[in-house]
């Protein structure tokens, strides 16, 4: 029997409830195996690439997650950084980063985080992103805003460039960094580069940095750093396709100018490029 288009939205809240619920529990209990290890040290890592690493906490992190999945909603799709695309051919769509911000992690940098994502029909409806070593815990619904451990937070409101921080991804070389932020490096009050992605969307969110160029963003992050962003009132386009809306479809790389408010990321958008040796 096919559900009215009401009963069918009600039917989902409900779900999103439930689902919100599952991500927490989750996270409150993944907190303590993240902090055990941030602080003693005690695992193997190993370079995937240049100065991309992963950890043996990582690893334990996500696949305790996909079993945490499996066992909730067997019928639901699953990716993440480190293992295979899990497609269930769902409308629901899991995600999870075990540790954002690795390096940040192995150097005992707090900028590192714990980070899930659901989509519905390719739209980001849930995230939760929470840095343990801060005791930060952000929260984002659709339709409901975004949160820092319960308090609504909102984006940058000044709309004057060099009165607001620029944070970027690193991008392993300055010449790089340079060719993708282009003039903007100088027009800005200030930089920031936390070597974590997410750190720098929920900056931004929160008001703390007033744009934020984020390149080579995973299926498995730019999902809720989008969603956080947005719900904060942040304008998010492509790097490749500023003045276009950004296309959500599908599992492939992002690359993102999140932007405080419009007037900002007008400022911003006609300047950033990527960089030719990435394009």
């Amino acid at each position: 029997m096919q559900l009215k288009p009401q009963n069918l939205l009600k039917n989902i809240i409900y779900k999103m409830e439930r689902y919100k619920d599952k991500a927490l529990e989750f996270v409150d209990k993944t907190n303590k195996t993240f902090l055990g290890s941030f602080y003693d040290k005690n695992y193997s890592s190993k370079e995937k690439n240049h100065g991309d690493f992963v950890t043996e906490i990582d690893l334990k992190i996500e696949r305790s997650f996909r079993d945490f999945i499996k066992v909730n909603y067997p019928t639901h799709s699953i990716v993440g950084e480190e293992e295979i695309f899990e497609d269930k051919k769902s409308d629901w769509l899991w995600a999870i980063d075990p540790i954002d911000g690795t390096t940040n992690y192995m150097n005992g940098t707090p900028e590192c985080a714990i980070v899930i994502g659901l989509r519905y029909r390719d739209i980001p409806v849930l995230g939760v992103c929470s840095f343990p070593a801060m005791n930060q815990l952000y929260l984002s619904e659709s339709g409901k805003g975004s949160c820092l451990n319960g308090n609504k937070i909102s984006s940058q409101r000044e709309e004057n460039l060099n009165r607001v921080l620029l944070s970027a991804t690193y991008l392993n070389g300055p010449e790089r960094m340079m060719a993708m932020v282009g003039d903007v490096w100088d027009s800005v009050a200030g930089i920031r580069m936390e070597m974590c992605s997410l750190a720098e969307a929920c900056n931004v969110a929160s008001g703390k940095v007033g744009v934020s160029i984020l390149y080579g963003l995973g299926p498995h992050e730019w999902p809720v750093a989008y969603l956080i962003a947005k719900e904060a009132g942040c304008s998010i386009v492509s790097l490749e396709n500023p003045n276009i809306p950004l296309d959500l479809k599908g599992i492939k790389n992002r690359n993102l100018i999140i932007a405080g408010n419009e007037r900002l990321l007008e400022q911003v958008k006609e300047f950033v490029q990527l960089p030719p040796s990435l394009k």
